[in-house]
């Protein structure tokens, strides 16, 4: 299942949150590789697996839970991401993908 980022940039820049990442980061608690102009990473082609939702559900949550509720699970994370960042229509953005997900059956 293909993860709709919105493309916000706010899972990198808040790197400092996540354990596996913590070799990645600059001194702002970012992740090095995050490119704050254009919100986009520079190293994506070769990004940890910890940055692509795909390889982490197969690596690690493939046998716990669906890929679709991960993938919902991750929006979630998303959307809280902006809500505390202030981007209440990104936000919004995200509740509807949400919702397009839940109803639909794949």
């Amino acid at each position: 299942m293909h993860f709709p980022c919105i493309a916000c940039g706010l899972c990198c820049e808040n790197a400092r949150f996540v354990p596996e990442l913590q070799d990645f980061l600059d001194e702002r608690g970012q992740c090095r590789f995050f490119d704050r102009e254009t919100k986009k990473c520079r190293i994506y082609h070769r990004r940890p697996a910890i940055c692509s939702t795909k390889a982490m559900y197969e690596k690690k949550f493939h046998g716990t839970m669906s890929e679709k509720d991960y993938v919902l699970a991750n929006l979630r994370v998303c959307r809280a991401l902006n809500l505390a960042s202030g981007n209440r229509d990104n936000a919004a953005r995200i509740s509807k993908i949400i919702e397009e997900i839940k109803e639909n059956d794949d």
